[in-house]
C-alpha cells in the first residue's frame, strides 16, 4: 500500500509531521500527489472529531524594506507558478503542445528562483 496511515493516534500524529515538513520544504510543494497521504491522514483524525488547528497566532510583525521586497518576491513567484500551471492545462486542451512546453519551462524557471 502505497499510502499507509496506522491506527496508532502517536504514530499518526509523527507521520503527520514528517509529512507536512515534507511536503512544505520540497520543490514541488504546488504537486497534489505530494498533499494525498496528508489528506488521508487528516481523514482519520476527522473521523475521531479530532481537529488540527493553528495554536499560537503569529505575531503582526513590522518587515524591513529588503524582508518586503524578498516576501513580495516570493508571493510574486508562486502567482506566476499558478498562472503557468493553470495556462499549460488550458492550452494542451487545446492541443497546442508548443506552447504548453513554453509555459512548462517558464514555470520550472519560476520554480528554480524561488528555491
Amino acid at each position: 500500500m502505497k499510502h499507509y496511515v496506522p491506527e496508532d493516534p502517536q504514530e499518526r500524529l509523527n507521520q503527520l509531521n514528517e509529512w507536512f515538513t515534507k511536503a512544505i520544504f520540497s520543490t514541488d510543494v504546488f504537486n497534489d500527489d505530494k498533499w494525498l497521504p496528508i489528506r488521508l491522514n487528516l481523514s482519520k483524525w476527522k473521523a475521531m472529531n479530532i481537529s488540527v488547528l493553528q495554536n499560537v497566532k503569529p505575531e503582526e510583525l513590522d518587515f524591513t524594506d529588503h524582508q518586503k521586497g524578498i516576501l513580495y518576491f516570493i508571493y510574486n513567484s508562486i502567482s506566476e507558478i499558478l498562472l503557468f500551471e493553470k495556462e499549460i492545462k488550458l492550452v494542451a486542451g487545446r492541443q497546442q503542445f508548443e506552447r504548453a512546453a513554453l509555459y512548462r519551462d517558464l514555470s520550472d524557471d519560476c520554480t528554480k528562483a524561488l528555491t
